[in-house]
């Protein structure tokens, strides 16, 4: 993909019929000088465009689905989900989804899933903090044949910020 890409700019350059200047007006000669005037800034720039393409392309081709709150407490109340909490059980016991099963990543990419084996055909709800590192431990879950795994957006945070309830443990 990058290579074509570097055809169509050379191509593109050659004939002097720049696609930047074609559809924004911006003259192709003083983009090529900036880029080689500050060349560590335009690395740094193709490097950070070339991540946030590949982690759009990513969630866009999971199979994993990210869910809201009011899809967790549908597939709770209707299709008897389970919530798989990622968090240290410090943490789950300051306040967790009701009924569900505290694991941390470690546990899955070692698949040690507990109970949870037996939940395959369910659906499963992963859950962290703010719900970025779900997806991976999702992933696990996915390859070791859990059939319907999806991840919380936003995580615990998004759960209590929309005033949804937890359940506590007093010491």
């Amino acid at each position: 993909m990058f290579f074509d890409f570097c055809i169509l700019f050379f191509i593109f350059y050659i004939y002097n019929i720049t696609l930047l200047n074609f559809l924004f007006g911006i003259n192709m000669d003083k983009f090529v000088q900036f880029f080689l005037n500050h060349i560590i800034l335009a690395i740094i720039w193709l490097t950070l465009f070339s991540v946030l393409v590949f982690i759009i392309f990513r969630v866009y081709f999971s199979k994993i689905k990210e869910i809201v709150c009011i899809d967790v407490i549908y597939l709770i109340n209707k299709k008897s989900a389970v919530v798989v909490d990622l968090r240290d059980r410090n943490e789950y016991y300051k306040g967790h989804i009701i009924n569900s099963v505290n694991l941390v990543s470690e546990d899955i990419k070692l698949k040690k899933f507990g109970n949870l084996c037996k939940m395959k055909d369910k659906h499963i709800i992963v859950v962290c903090n703010h719900g970025f590192f779900s997806r991976n431990s999702a992933e696990y879950l996915l390859l070791n044949g859990f059939k319907n795994v999806y991840v919380l957006k936003g995580g615990i945070f998004e759960w209590k910020e929309s005033r949804l309830p937890l359940v506590y443990y007093n010491d």
